[in-house]
């Protein structure tokens, strides 16, 4: 399916009524904000990003802080849901456990979810991506040691869309 029409699709298969929420599912610097910002006014949707909550407190990426960071998508995400409105999280997603949280919010606020992955750039790009960006590479590598791939439940409660046809290095 192509890109345009799976947007398409996402957009005519939401039910009246029902806030979708769209969980964007990949490694740092892959391409997720770009994605957000380019289709969430086509999507009707609200973006609460993991950066933008940083940038308002004011810090970049810390471990020790990272729990109140998904603590505040977590609020914001629920408030929003359950207004009725659509909401894009853009954050990384990589975790079985974090992607379990979003499931539980959206049943909280009778929200459909779609997860929305992305490819997994080759090392060398991603690499030379994280330097240009200033990304440090010893932390995106713990990322992908600790990325978990799509579950099969997750595959069953949730319209899954593989986002092959989309890389930030075009």
């Amino acid at each position: 399916m192509a890109a345009h029409d799976t947007e398409k699709f996402m957009r005519e298969d939401q039910l009246p009524g029902t806030p979708t929420l769209y969980v964007l599912v990949a490694l740092p610097r892959s391409g997720k904000s770009t994605w957000a910002n380019e289709r969430y006014k086509k999507l009707q949707s609200t973006i609460v990003s993991e950066d933008d909550i940083r940038r308002a407190f004011g810090v970049k990426f810390d471990s020790s802080l990272e729990d109140m960071v998904l603590s505040t998508l977590v609020i914001a995400t629920t408030a929003l849901l359950k207004r009725g409105q659509n909401v894009i999280v853009d954050c990384c997603n990589h975790r079985v456990g974090h992607r379990r949280t979003w499931f539980a919010i959206a049943k909280y606020c009778d929200a459909r979810v779609i997860l929305i992955t992305f490819p997994q750039l080759e090392t060398k790009k991603w690499r030379q991506l994280c330097k240009k960006t200033g990304f440090k590479w010893s932390v995106a590598k713990e990322f992908q040691r600790e990325n978990e791939p799509i579950t099969e439940q997750e595959k069953k409660d949730a319209l899954v869309v593989w986002r092959s046809d989309y890389y930030i290095f075009q």
